[in-house]
């Protein structure tokens, strides 16, 4: 797909120093920078919990609180904290580019998270590790 690419956006600066980017991840065998997720919580005992999010997640995410949580009230913000692009489920993302609007595709150059240091979607797997931050401001 990298060298595709590279041919496809050889008259585009930004997009050729990304692909460039992840040729010399792969060449050292490095992974790239890890995605980091700061999730946040405010609570008022067990009648209302505000979690806040980086990244815009998708809807799976907010469900996910809204049926665990241990609050009688819950309120999702995401594109909080820093942090660009979409967070699919574990479902979407092992679809990659069949797995929903810009979640698991490699290159989307229309996305706003194409220039970022992750150099690509999520793993699968991230799905487990997002709730486990988030169950755990909770206890």
């Amino acid at each position: 797909m990298v060298e595709q690419q590279m041919q496809k956006q050889k008259d585009q600066p930004q997009r050729l120093r990304q692909l460039e980017k992840i040729t010399a991840y792969r060449a050292t065998g490095q992974p790239p920078p890890p995605r980091r997720l700061d999730a946040h919580g405010v609570m008022l005992g067990k009648e209302f919990c505000l979690i806040a999010l980086p990244y815009e997640h998708f809807s799976h995410t907010e469900r996910w609180i809204d049926e665990h949580a241990p609050f009688n009230n819950t309120m999702v913000f995401t594109l909080t904290n820093g942090g660009r692009g979409y967070i699919g489920s574990d479902a979407g993302l092992a679809m990659g580019g069949n797995g929903g609007y810009e979640a698991g595709s490699m290159p989307n150059w229309m996305a706003h998270e194409v220039m970022s240091p992750n150099l690509g979607p999520p793993a699968v797997g991230s799905e487990t590790i997002i709730q486990g931050a988030i169950s755990a401001l909770w206890a």
